[in-house]
Order: structure tokens, then C-alpha cells, then sequence
């Protein structure tokens, strides 16, 4: 029996035996492991190398071109050089860029190029940007991005740029074509009816909204797309409702009569009056809503408050004067006037008419004497400017008379600054109340028995003093025939007639100052005289006359019949005279040397026959009936003036016309 290390000493042996075994597998399985590795990396190497010998074969083939498969905005680029594929890209958007639009509006269009609207297309970078895919720094990202760009194509976008305000003002060139003004109705009136107008809707362009279109379009990149201008509707801005309610007003302003009192006189307003009145206004409140405001123009109530006034008015009548020497003293008081008041009288017919009333009454105010003793200094009436003189020798009693009595209403009379003088106003009624007797005057073309008959030589008198002052003659009439009184202090065509109610004789005071007449007559000289004193204007008052167109007198007399006439007697009422024309010439130079434009006064004497007046019994037909007094001889009249006329520096004083100033 063997001992026990033996059996001991057995195991180690045979654990290394099996320890040397696994050591053998796992160093076949680490070898085939290795080869298996470098068989793996041998055809990692050989991709490498056919992948960079590939690589290297396409960027040799693209060098300096895009790589292939890339397009921008659907134009393939690939294989071009970036200058090509500008071009390229450039070329197939021309008719793009130089019209991309058009423009509608109503039948009408307009094109708009790409300039229009500041388009630019950033081709440059773009086409940069196609270059690159594939060009990075990292070989391995280039080899990867090449190859997925051949197995799906990359397409490089385009920035489209517009330049707003370019695009805004191309489209705001169209708005005076395409905007419109809202028209509102409008109203006036014919007769007593409102007229309405018809109003219309406008249009406005909107440019805004026009060019936010276009911008949608012009992402489309086709050229001449058509865009349609947006505008919008301007409503008038009166409704119909304002409208009737203008209508309404009208009613109410005109459908009754208006009447106006004044003291015992009454002025009624029609329905027509009422509506020549009517304004109409069209105003806006302040919620931006507008209506018609309908009313009574005030300024037309004014007007017709003016006319009212002056029927209505108690004039004050301005102290008689006297000179006096200058010491002016006031020979007879003035008395206060009463009138209503224009401005006041129109606000209240505006505000009883607005409440509906239709009678209004308005009440006159006192007017004082703006003249007496404490202002008389005051008045500028300090030195004589002009007098006017005429004969009146041989006049008849009843002419000496009448015109004693017209010149007795004249003296003292005060002409304030600017008035106009008017002789008929100032003389009055020419009757018996006044002084006046009946005595002959120039009545429907021949000699009769009239009140006042020579009164016409105060007129011609106060005449020349006006016309010698160097005041505006605003009227003036002459006589119808030759008169020979008018020739002395004249001369010949100074004269001027009037007739109440008819031809009158006026003048303005334009001195600044107050003006003062005073007259004057002595029935035993013949001198009739009117002085006017106030401040003289310093003026050179000259006059040429020129005489001309004389004209036989008929010889054929006129038998003329009157019942007053006592029957078996015949009166020779007028005697024959020649025509003539007379043109006066006045020339006023002011204190300053400067020349007004010369006044200019014809006077035409007709011919005059010899006019024989008969009861009705002792005429028949045109053949007296009782024998006839021996013809008169013919009045002798002025001759004609050599040529140029007779020139006059004063009444009185004549001058060459060659040596005329």
C-alpha cells in the first residue's frame, strides 16, 4: 500500500494540465479574434481609400463649380461656376424682375417693374452659399454632405427684398386717379323749394394694403402677376336724415308771412322774401357727424333792417349856422331824429323767427343833434373855400321872390364830413308853405306857371360854388334851352336845374371838415351869391369851355292852347333861340400837385321856337282863329369858342389856352 502523499501530490498535476488547455483556447480565441479584427479594419482601410480616392475624384471634377444635385429657386446649378450660376439664375428671372406686376383697377392696369419697387434678389449670396455645401473644413462632414446631397438634391433659398418705400410710392402715384371724393348733396333753393343735389360715394386708395398684395405675389416668382389696387368707400357724410330735417326747417321758416312793425308802418316779409333769406350751412358736431344748418342769413335781415330804418327814420336836422364874421353862432336849433337801431332790430327778428313769431314790432332809438354851441369851434368851419355867384336883373316879382325863398332854405345849412349835399332834400316842397309863389318855368317842352318858377337860379348858383370848391358833382342837370341869365359869372353851360322829385343837384363834402353855406340875393344889384366856408383843401380848380354844334332856331312857330288863356288873346310864351352844345372841362389839382381825372359837363340847348299860347276856341287845328302879334326877333346866343375852347382859372378870368397852366 502506497503512503498517502503520493495520492497527494497527483492533483496539482493534473489542475496545470487543465489550466494549460483553457490557456491554449483562449489564446486561439484572442488570435482568431485578432485576425477577425484585422480583417475588418483592412476593409475599413480599403473604404477609406476608395472613399477618399472617390472623394478626391469628384472635388477634382468640381473644382471651383457648385457639386452636383443643388439648385436654387428650381435652377439647377450644379457643375457651374458661380458666376454661371449667377448669371444662369439671373437670365431666368429677368422677366421676373423687370415686370413682376400689374396693377387693375377698373378695366385699367399698370405695369410695375422691379425697380418700381426697389426689388432686389440677393443671387450673390445665395449662389455663395450652393458653393460651400461640401467645402467645410472637416474632409469626413464634406465626403458625408457630397454624398447626401447625390442621393437628394439640395435647394438653396433666394432673399427677395422690396424696398417699402419705393413699393408705397409706385402704388400712391395711381391715388389721383383712383381716389374720389364723397360728394355730399347739396342744397339751395329755387323759389320757396329746397333743391337737393344728389351726393356720391367716394373712393380712397389704400396703399398699405395694395403693397402687402404685392409682397404675396412677388413670393410666386412670376412675372407680371396681376394684383388688384385696394381702395375703399367714403360715404358722404350727410345722411338722409339730415337731408329732411333740412327740409323741415325750411317749412317752418317760410310758411308764414313775417311782419315788421314800426311805430304806424308795417313791412311784410312773403314766403318768397322769407327764402331769398334762407342760408344754408352744412356743419359738422363733434361725433364727426355732419347736418345742414338752416336759417335767415343775418346779413340779409341787415340789410333790409337798413331799409326799414331809413323809410322809418325822424332825421335829426342839424342847427342852422351863421358865420358871422367866423364867430359862428347858430341862428336856428336842430331837432333830434328817431331810428331803429340795424344790428339790434336784426338779432330780434332772428330770435322771434326762430321761436315762430310772426309779427315783431321794433321801437326806434333817439338820435341827438350831434351839433350846438359847445362843438361849433370844433367843426373846422374857419375861412371861406368858394362862392358861386349868378344875375337874376329884370327877373319878374314872382322869380325874385321864389328865388329868395329857395335861397332862405339854403343859408346856414351845416354839410358834415363825407355827406353827399342834395338840393331837392334840402329845399323841400317847393309850395306856398315854403315861400313859394307860381311863376314860369320850363314845363313838358315849354314856358308854364309853376310853383317855384326861377328856383333854378339857386340851384345854378350853389352850382358853381360846389363846382369852384373843387367837390365831387354826383349830380347835375342842364338845362333843356339857352337861358341868358346863366351867362354872367358863368360862364355860358354853368348852370343846372332841378325839379322836386326829378332831377336834382348833388355834391360830397370830401374836405374832411364840416362845410358851412351861407347865401345871399339883392333884388337891386340881381346878384345871387352861395358861399361855402369851412377848411379849405387848398385845391386849383380850372376849366376849359368849349362851345360847338350850333343850330338854327325853327322859324315855324308852335301854337300850344290853354283854357286859363283868355279867349280873342294870343301870349308869345317862349321866343325862338338857337341849339348849341357846351362842354365844361374842370380840372382839380390838390394841395399835393396831383391832377384828379378831369370831370366832364355837356349841356345840349335844343332850338327853341317861338311858342304862342291861345284859348282852346281861338285854334283850329294849327291855324289861329285871331290875329297874331308881329314876330319877335330871335334871343341872341353865345358863339362857338375858337378851336381849344376858352380857358378859366377862376370864374371870372380867362387865359389863353396856349398859356394854359
Amino acid at each position: 500500500m502506497a503512503p498517502d502523499y503520493q495520492h497527494t501530490d497527483s492533483l496539482p498535476m493534473s489542475n496545470n494540465r487543465q489550466r494549460s488547455r483553457a490557456l491554449t483556447v483562449r489564446r486561439r480565441q484572442i488570435q482568431r479574434r485578432a485576425q477577425f479584427m484585422m480583417s475588418g479594419l483592412l476593409v475599413v482601410l480599403i473604404l477609406i481609400a476608395a472613399g477618399g480616392i472617390w472623394f478626391l475624384s469628384i472635388e477634382r471634377r468640381y473644382q471651383q463649380r457648385i457639386y452636383p444635385n443643388v439648385s436654387i429657386l428650381g435652377v439647377n446649378v450644379g457643375g457651374l461656376q458661380p458666376d454661371e450660376a449667377e448669371a444662369a439664375i439671373t437670365e431666368h428671372f429677368r422677366a421676373f424682375t423687370d415686370v413682376p406686376v400689374i396693377l387693375n383697377f377698373e378695366g385699367r392696369s399698370w405695369r410695375v417693374s422691379g425697380k418700381d419697387l426697389g426689388l432686389v434678389m440677393d443671387v450673390h449670396d445665395s449662389v455663395q452659399q450652393a458653393y460651400k455645401i461640401g467645402r467645410t473644413r472637416d474632409m469626413m462632414s464634406n465626403v458625408q454632405t457630397i454624398w447626401q446631397t447625390l442621393q437628394q438634391s439640395v435647394s438653396v433659398p433666394v432673399l427677395i427684398v422690396v424696398d417699402e418705400s419705393k413699393a408705397q410710392a409706385s402704388v400712391a402715384r395711381l391715388a389721383p386717379i383712383v381716389d374720389a371724393p364723397a360728394l355730399d348733396p347739396k342744397l339751395h333753393m329755387e323759389g320757396t323749394t329746397l333743391m337737393v343735389k344728389d351726393g356720391k360715394v367716394g373712393r380712397m386708395l389704400l396703399v398699405d394694403e395694395t403693397v402687402a398684395r404685392i409682397r404675396e405675389t412677388l413670393s410666386l416668382l412670376v412675372s407680371q402677376q396681376q394684383v388688384t389696387l385696394a381702395t375703399r368707400e367714403l360715404s358722404p357724410r350727410v345722411t338722409n336724415a339730415a337731408i329732411q330735417a333740412a327740409r323741415s326747417r325750411v317749412v317752418d321758416l317760410i310758411s308764414q308771412p313775417v311782419t315788421i312793425k314800426v311805430n304806424d308802418k308795417e313791412f311784410v316779409w312773403s314766403s318768397d322774401d322769407l327764402a331769398r333769406m334762407i342760408e344754408i350751412v352744412q356743419q359738422s358736431d363733434k361725433n364727426g357727424t355732419d347736418s345742414y344748418k338752416v336759417f335767415l342769413n343775418p346779413y340779409q335781415i341787415e340789410r333790409r333792417m337798413e331799409v326799414i330804418g331809413e323809410t322809418t327814420q325822424t332825421i335829426p336836422v342839424y342847427p342852422r349856422v351863421a358865420w358871422n364874421g367866423g364867430d359862428l353862432q347858430i341862428i336856428k336849433t336842430g331837432a333830434p331824429g328817431w331810428r331803429i337801431n340795424k344790428h339790434e332790430s336784426r338779432d330780434l327778428v332772428v330770435n322771434n323767427v326762430d321761436q315762430g313769431v310772426r309779427t315783431i314790432e321794433l321801437h326806434p332809438r333817439y338820435v341827438a343833434v350831434p351839433i350846438d354851441k359847445n362843438n361849433l369851434a370844433s367843426l373846422g368851419i374857419t375861412e371861406l373855400i368858394s362862392e358861386g355867384k349868378s344875375d337874376f336883373t329884370g327877373s319878374a316879382p314872382y322869380r325874385v321872390t321864389n328865388i329868395q325863398a329857395g335861397l332862405a332854405l339854403l343859408d346856414g345849412v351845416l354839410i358834415a364830413p363825407g355827406d353827399e349835399f342834395s338840393f331837392d332834400d334840402t329845399v323841400g316842397q317847393i309850395d306856398e308853405t315854403n315861400g313859394f309863389v307860381k311863376g314860369y318855368a320850363i314845363i313838358q317842352s315849354r314856358t308854364q306857371l309853376e310853383f317855384g318858377g326861377g328856383i333854378c337860379q339857386d340851384s345854378t348858383t350853389v352850382f358853381r360854388a360846389a363846382f369852384w370848391a373843387g367837390l365831387p358833382i354826383t349830380e347835375r342837370w342842364g338845362h333843356s334851352f339857352y337861358i341868358s341869365w346863366y351867362d354872367k359869372y358863368g360862364p355860358t353851360g354853368m348852370d343846372a336845374t332841378i325839379f322836386t322829385g326829378g332831377p336834382d343837384l348833388k355834391f360830397l363834402n370830401d374836405t374832411g371838415h364840416w362845410i358851412l353855406m351861407q347865401t345871399y340875393s339883392n333884388p337891386k344889384t340881381g346878384v345871387a351869391s352861395v358861399r361855402l366856408y369851412g377848411t379849405s383843401p387848398n385845391r386849383k380848380v380850372e376849366m376849359t369851355q368849349v362851345i360847338r354844334d350850333r343850330v338854327t332856331a325853327p322859324t315855324t312857330p308852335v301854337f300850344v292852347t290853354d283854357p286859363e288863356q283868355p279867349a280873342g288873346a294870343v301870349k308869345q310864351s317862349d321866343h325862338a333861340r338857337d341849339g348849341l352844345t357846351i362842354e365844361i372841362v374842370r380840372t382839380v389839382t390838390d394841395a399835393t400837385g396831383v391832377a384828379r381825372d378831369p370831370d366832364k359837363y355837356t349841356t345840349r340847348f335844343k332850338p327853341w321856337p317861338n311858342i304862342f299860347v291861345f284859348n282852346p276856341v281861338d285854334l283850329a287845328g294849327n291855324a289861329p282863329k285871331i290875329p297874331m302879334p308881329p314876330p319877335s326877333p330871335n334871343l341872341r346866343t353865345p358863339n362857338e369858342t375858337p378851336n381849344g375852347g376858352l380857358h378859366y382859372v377862376s370864374p371870372d378870368k380867362v387865359v389863353p389856352v396856349t398859356a394854359a397852366p
